[in-house]
């Protein structure tokens, strides 16, 4: 009988520390989600401040170097363009050490607040197009170097070669759905 109720008392201690154990879990499950949430809000003011810093500079090359048109134009202005793209490519290295966090906490988890779930959904979208846009830009950039090299050959004009751009990055899949969004 003496054993009967110490066998009670511990599947009933045990039960209690597994409930006890439980909701202790829950309510530090809880704060934390607060506070991924609250950094998701923070961080995802700057990733729109880098995202447009990005866009402008984006901007620039579309409408400036890509479309600056004769080979003499380009090889005069190629020296800029080169330092424009090390620019470029700080933009990105510096929206990627912002968006540490919002990597760390937008990946693959879903929130109670909508507002904070719809800044991860674009979060994770703009960074992939961000990060493949540059590497695309880079390999037009370097498309205009091949075409100005060809021109040098073709027409037989002196005159150095131009060095092609070499990417900071690589294209990703960030939101690993087997696209890269952004490469073509």
């Amino acid at each position: 009988m003496k054993k009967k109720k110490i066998i009670i008392i511990c599947v009933i201690s045990l039960i209690c520390l597994f409930i006890l154990f439980f909701i202790i879990s829950f309510a530090k499950d809880k704060s934390n989600s607060k506070a991924a949430m609250k950094v998701i809000n923070s961080d995802y003011t700057v990733f729109i401040k880098d995202l447009e810093d990005f866009e402008t500079k984006r901007d620039h090359i579309y409408d400036d170097i890509f479309g600056s048109g004769y080979a003499e134009k380009f090889k005069k202005n190629y020296k800029s363009y080169f330092d424009f793209f090390d620019l470029y490519g700080d933009n990105v290295s510096t929206m990627i050490k912002d968006s540490k966090n919002l990597t760390k906490y937008c990946r693959g988890i879903y929130y109670t607040d909508k507002d904070v779930n719809s800044k991860c959904q674009l979060f994770t979208r703009n960074y992939e197009l961000m990060v493949n846009y540059y590497v695309l830009d880079v390999k037009r950039f370097n498309v205009l170097v091949k075409e100005y090299n060809k021109y040098l050959n073709d027409e037989n004009v002196k005159g150095d070669k131009l060095s092609y751009y070499k990417a900071k990055y690589k294209y990703i899949d960030f939101d690993e759905d087997g696209k890269e969004d952004g490469k073509e």
